[in-house]
């Protein structure tokens, strides 16, 4: 069984994923991959003629906030970033995934599900929701600013239109704790499906 576990920044998705390795999934990182694909040198270059070595860090390699603050906030040049990367790392994500078929479950950490049009590669969807307030409290700890955090915020695609496909809905907006006792109900409903098979 495939999942996708999606949900906006700061919602949650990768302690929902943990949750599930801990219960025996195996967990891919959508989020990882883009950065392996950013270490390759023919991507590397294409993303500095667009930001230039100011979005680099000392030693070299793409500096993640430097990204972030040249990207969002700036819709032209995220569409260009996405267009540079998106393919490959989606070729390489389909690839992650048929190598690893052999687990009971296999869960996709990804925000941009919807946005890729991939629902149709998961057995169920899971969407992990919360309040904008929470999104940009939890962004702020980070170490953003409150503006840098409405900006990475609003570049998504909002929540009620995130949730449309997804089969379970977990809305996180209490307690760490709370969180991973909903991604457990959750992730029982799933395996005794696989149990079932």
């Amino acid at each position: 069984m495939v999942v996708g576990i999606t949900g906006g920044i700061a919602c949650g998705k990768s302690r929902v994923g943990k949750v599930f390795e801990r219960m025996g999934a195996r967990i891919i990182e959508a989020d990882a991959i883009g950065w392996e694909i950013l270490e390759e040198e023919e991507i590397k270059n294409e993303v500095m003629e667009i930001f230039g070595k100011e979005s680099l860090d000392p030693d070299g390699k793409i500096d993640r906030k430097k990204l972030g603050d040249s990207l969002f906030g700036h819709r032209e040049r995220l569409e260009r970033f996405n267009a540079i990367v998106h393919p490959p790392l989606l070729k390489k994500l389909k690839n992650r995934i048929e190598e690893t078929t052999k687990a009971k479950v296999v869960a996709v950490v990804a925000t941009l599900i919807a946005e890729w049009k991939i629902e149709d590669w998961f057995d169920s969807l899971i969407c992990i929701t919360s309040q904008t307030e929470k999104q940009i409290e939890r962004l702020t700890e980070k170490g953003l600013t409150r503006e840098e955090a409405e900006k990475r915020i609003e570049a998504q695609l909002p929540q009620s239109l995130r949730v449309k496909s997804a089969e379970f809905i977990i809305r996180n907006d209490g307690s760490l704790r709370d969180l991973e006792e909903k991604a457990r109900g959750v992730y029982e409903i799933l395996r005794k499906r696989v149990l079932e098979k």
